[in-house]
């Protein structure tokens, strides 16, 4: 029997089932509680929502059942966190409710789709909800709009942050982008953001979700600027070359970040090109020059960067 993962509580009973080590082992029962719910940001897979339970789970584990004590299946046995490969009472498995959604797209069309609504988004730290006079920090902000994507028709802009979805609050990136992903393409939705402060809510029809492109990351070096934590300079055709990015008249690049740095800290990195300082547009070296001049130690920066096509808000503490 499928059980309800989204109705399991934190410190409820759970059993693992599998085959740990091998074959030899298999059925093996263990059993734990749920120490978590909503775990993201493991860098196991590109959606995640992880039940972590220190029921004991081993390699040979993952595809097997964690079940609630009415014998419900709950989760799907997934990995493990630990320092030396074995099991140190930190373990993952995919929610039901998650898992169920994946095996109807796959019955029903041969392929799992997902919901595609056309922006890139990102938390929202103390430090950005600061820079962008908001109360708190909690939504999720929006960096790139897609041209032609759901989002972009209904007139989301760069630097919106959501606040609600389809009248769920959002309180980061990850669980909505999530939520997005579980409904289907074509499914109606109303969005709740803010813009410069003001509420305004969106209806639109989420799209098909394409395919991901993989691409690198930038390497670091130590800039020139200590103050900044970072250097950056007129992106000339020769140094756009040197950085493997596109060449673009007018833009300033990031040309070195220092990794004991703030800016470096928020994630800032070597290539990224600036394209506004503190919501001002930086149009030109000499406006970068006239922008970054008056700021003082220990004030605030908020950046908004584009890498790779997608834009990026940092903001960090000089």
């Amino acid at each position: 029997v499928i059980g309800d993962s989204d109705k399991l509580r934190v410190g409820e009973w759970v059993i693992a089932i599998g085959s740990p080590l091998g074959e030899n082992l298999a059925r093996t029962v263990t059993q734990g509680i749920v120490s978590a719910k909503g775990r993201a940001n493991v860098g196991l897979a590109d959606y995640e929502d992880f039940i972590q339970t220190d029921a004991a789970i081993n390699p040979g584990n993952s595809g097997g059942p964690l079940v609630n004590i009415q014998g419900e299946l709950v989760g799907i046995n997934t990995a493990i966190a630990s320092r030396t490969g074995g099991f140190e009472g930190i373990g993952f498995a995919v929610p039901s409710t998650m898992a169920r959604k994946v095996m109807t797209s796959l019955i029903e069309n041969g392929t799992v789709t997902r919901g595609y609504l056309g922006v890139s988004i990102q938390d929202v730290d103390e430090n950005i909800a600061k820079a962008m006079g908001l109360q708190k920090p909690e939504g999720a902000l929006v960096g790139t709009v897609v041209a032609g994507g759901p989002a972009a028709g209904a007139g989301l802009k760069t630097g919106d942050v959501i606040v609600g979805f389809n009248g769920k609050k959002v309180k980061g990136s990850v669980p909505l982008r999530n939520s997005i992903a579980a409904l289907a393409p074509g499914t109606a939705v109303k969005i709740d953001l803010l813009r410069d402060g003001k509420p305004l809510q969106r209806s639109l029809s989420l799209g098909r979700q394409p395919s991901a492109e993989a691409a690198g990351e930038a390497v670091s070096a130590k800039p020139a600027n200590s103050s900044l934590g970072f250097s950056a300079s007129a992106l000339t055709l020769e140094r756009a070359r040197s950085l493997g990015i596109s060449p673009t008249a007018g833009k300033v690049v990031v040309t070195a970040v220092l990794e004991s740095s703030n800016a470096w800290g928020a994630g800032l990195r070597r290539g990224d090109l600036i394209l506004a300082i503190n919501r001002k547009p930086v149009e030109s070296f000499t406006g970068y020059t006239a922008a970054v001049s008056g700021i003082k130690k220990g004030e605030l920066l908020f950046l908004l960067v584009e890498r790779r096509g997608n834009k990026i808000y940092f903001a960090f503490n000089l």
